[in-house]
């Protein structure tokens, strides 16, 4: 009976730790977003997605989000009032107008894109959102849905404000669109999100930098590379034409053409063409946020076996909610209770080895 509590204990840890190491995509589950306007703003007047917000104009809700759905947040000042300054004091002038953007999924589809209108005072500046309920001054640019997510928008004096830029541009230097810029306060480390372009993909989705007082060193670049087509080869083989035969046997003066780089069917030649289906060229993906405070980021995403670990801790549905330290410590405690199992086990096979064979000497 304790053989079987034990090995009933082991099987356990094994499940548990397979549940750990193998996420399991919630399907059915959708998940909700929040942005929360706080005390210095409101907002007035939303457009555009399926995103809607509050009577009173408190809070941004946008539902219905899928597992792993990518959902990125970006702010305009579009106009900025004046009577800090000790200019017009007119009532419309005692605001300032931001626009905040919310677009769902990767790609530029106006159907998918939430466009919010947000009034504050006019000595407020609006420098980004963080979570809600966290004392800490990340911010949010572009990120993947793992569960509901509360956020609140963050405020700065506007003047304080510095004017950083952000450029988007691909690989030879060449501008994708027009620069955006947007003011944050000194010393700040505002977390910008990408912009979709068709057929392009950047260097990652975020980028984040400490904000200086000289605005021209205040600038993101998104470095964007095509998205590879796949090519056709062509490989002749000599002989006559027209020749066919049975299905898989390469038969003389047939054309097949394979995916890759370059060309097309030979000049003059006769015979069938067979082409093969075109397969993408796999190519490292965006990585998630770049910090340019530090000099060295690698351009390409290390897949060591630590982030491995980390990613299949992370990307659990049923343990999105538990913190990622928890689920390390869980995880060792699992690795422990299993190579304990084991070991009581062995030793129970040993004694009871030596105990047969003191009865066998016995008799």
């Amino acid at each position: 009976m304790r053989k079987m509590k034990a090995l009933l204990g082991v099987l356990l840890s094994v499940l548990l730790l397979h549940t750990i190491c193998f996420p399991v995509k919630a399907a059915e589950n959708t998940y909700t977003i929040r942005i929360y306007a706080g005390q210095q703003g409101v907002m007035t007047e939303c457009t555009g997605g399926n995103g809607r917000i509050t009577e009173d104009g408190r809070t941004f809700v946008l539902s219905g989000l899928g597992y792993g759905e990518r959902v990125s947040v970006s702010y305009t000042l579009q106009q900025k009032g004046d009577s800090v300054s000790g200019g017009d004091t007119s009532p419309e002038n005692q605001y300032n107008y931001f626009v905040l953007t919310v677009r769902r999924g990767e790609t530029n589809d106006p159907a998918q894109t939430t466009t919010i209108r947000f009034r504050t005072e006019s000595k407020y500046n609006i420098i980004g959102s963080r979570e809600s309920g966290k004392d800490n001054s990340e911010r949010i640019g572009s990120e993947t849905v793992e569960c509901d997510r509360d956020y609140v928008i963050a405020y700065g004096l506007m003047k304080d404000a510095v004017e950083y830029t952000i450029h988007y541009v691909d690989e030879a230097g060449n501008p994708l669109r027009e620069s955006d810029r947007y003011y944050g306060t000194v010393g700040d480390k505002p977390v910008v999100s990408y912009q979709y372009f068709d057929g392009y993909q950047p260097q990652a989705y975020n980028l984040t930098k400490t904000l200086s007082a000289n605005a021209a060193d205040n600038v993101f670049t998104f470095v964007y590379s095509r998205v590879p087509e796949p090519g056709t080869n062509v490989i002749t083989i000599p002989g006559d034409a027209g020749t066919t035969g049975p299905v898989g046997e390469q038969q003389e003066g047939t054309v097949t053409v394979l995916p890759g780089e370059g060309g097309g069917a030979p000049e003059g030649g006769g015979g069938d063409q067979t082409e093969l289906p075109d397969e993408p060229v796999p190519q490292a993906g965006p990585q998630e946020t770049i910090d340019l405070d530090d000099e060295d980021v690698p351009l390409a995403e290390f897949d060591g076996e630590e982030n491995k670990l980390i990613s299949m801790l992370s990307g659990n549905a049923f343990l999105v909610n538990i913190p990622l330290p928890v689920k390390i410590l869980l995880f060792g405690i699992l690795l422990l209770t299993l190579g304990g199992g084991i070991w009581w086990l062995a030793k129970s096979r040993r004694k009871d080895k030596e105990n047969v064979s003191q009865s066998g000497g016995k008799i």
